[in-house]
């Protein structure tokens, strides 16, 4: 296998050598460029964007990664996520998108996310959590400390208390 190289800001990136890992992690990025992801990063497993100081992200800019487990946009300066920006991380197992400014979460942000059983949504401004949550069956772990909750939909509830009896089981 052979690694793949991204340039980004005219600096080069490159995965490990069997090209399923890429870490972007503190390098002062304040935005992306939109399909720098692209069909080269097919085999890309995790992918770790932390301690930067991004405040977006473009639109399908993880559209590529078909086969992403783990996904670390962590400690950034985030204030919004793009509907969407999800839908083809079909096989995501774990995301983290805490210490960002996020107020809310698109309402169908986990509408694809199946297969995700660890979410860090930590040391935000949410108020609430999406009721697409539901839709992840496996979730097993979530973090959601300090976030600043002032409803918690019913269907949601269900879903923590499930979590909570499965884990005192």
């Amino acid at each position: 296998m052979v690694e793949q190289t991204i340039i980004i800001n005219g600096k080069k990136f490159s995965t490990t050598k069997n090209g399923t890992v890429l870490n972007l992690s503190d390098n002062n990025f304040v935005s992306l460029p939109s399909g720098i992801f692209d069909i080269r990063l097919l085999k890309l497993k995790t992918l770790i964007l932390c301690n930067n100081k991004l405040t977006s992200l473009p639109e399908g800019i993880f559209d590529n990664l078909f086969n992403l487990r783990r996904l670390s946009i962590e400690y950034n300066n985030l204030t919004s996520l793009p509907e969407g920006i999800f839908d083809n991380l079909l096989n995501l197992e774990e995301l983290w998108i805490n210490n960002n400014e996020l107020n809310s979460l698109p309402e169908g942000l986990f509408n694809n996310l199946v297969k995700l059983d660890f979410l860090d949504t930590a040391l935000n401004k949410l108020t609430s959590l999406p009721l697409s949550l539901c839709k992840c069956r496996r979730l097993t772990e979530l973090y959601c400390d300090r976030d600043q909750f002032e409803y918690i939909h019913p269907q949601v509830q269900q879903v923590l208390d499930r979590m909570i009896n499965s884990a005192i089981l």
